[in-house]
């Protein structure tokens, strides 16, 4: 779902009144149409298990699954878990859609690790969108360097999409507390809002929601 239809659909309680302003100026103006659902059977690609890679395989300790933490202490690590992608991407001619580190970055979850308040989330999901962004800003400068700084085909042909990642309330693979329907909005909501509102992000997808 883009940005744009789940601010229209963002009608509930309290949230009938206009969306807020940023907190700060976004860099570009969203697309009307994102580009992989243009159906000219573009092949797109995207990363995978980030936070299983940074464990597993780089040995990085993640306080409860959380990559966005790495913001703070290891940003070249969470860098270049995302720039083989890329570099893939980029060598086959493909589009790419980059996933936020922000699968733990919500209120319930938060509270385990330090982020205990509205504000430190919302920084934590506005900044993990501003990093997204400058690896994408960084493709951007690499076809530049390749094609020549006019040449918006090249970029075009292999765009990159940005992804608000949001994830389960609760153990994704453990059934726990079951909320209803509209309980499960009214929690995610509250990430999507600042994804949709106050950062860049081209759309928002949800991951290992079993039970919400």
């Amino acid at each position: 779902m883009t940005v744009t239809e789940i601010i229209d659909n963002a009608k509930i309680h309290d949230h009938d009144a206009a969306p807020t302003a940023p907190s700060f100026a976004r860099t570009r103006t969203r697309p009307a149409t994102l580009p992989q659902m243009q159906r000219d059977g573009r092949c797109f690609l995207t990363d995978g298990g980030v936070e299983t890679t940074l464990i597993f395989k780089e040995g990085i300790d993640l306080p409860e699954f959380a990559a966005f933490t790495l913001l703070k202490t290891h940003p070249d690590k969470l860098r270049d878990c995302y720039r083989p992608y890329i570099d893939i991407a980029h060598k086959h001619q493909r589009g790419l859609i980059l996933e936020s580190p922000t699968w733990r970055a919500s209120k319930d979850w938060g509270k385990k690790i330090g982020y205990d308040s509205a504000a430190l989330l919302e920084q934590a999901n506005v900044e993990s969108i501003r990093f997204m962004q400058d690896l994408k800003d960084e493709y951007h400068r690499k076809c530049a360097a390749l094609n020549g700084p006019d040449d918006e085909d090249a970029i075009l042909a292999q765009p990159i999409v940005i992804s608000g990642c949001i994830g389960p309330r609760g153990d994704g693979y453990v059934v726990g507390d079951l909320m209803t329907p509209m309980q499960a909005k009214e929690y995610h909501l509250e990430q999507i809002m600042v994804l949709a509102n106050k950062t860049s992000a081209d759309l928002v997808s949800g991951f290992t929601l079993t039970y919400a």
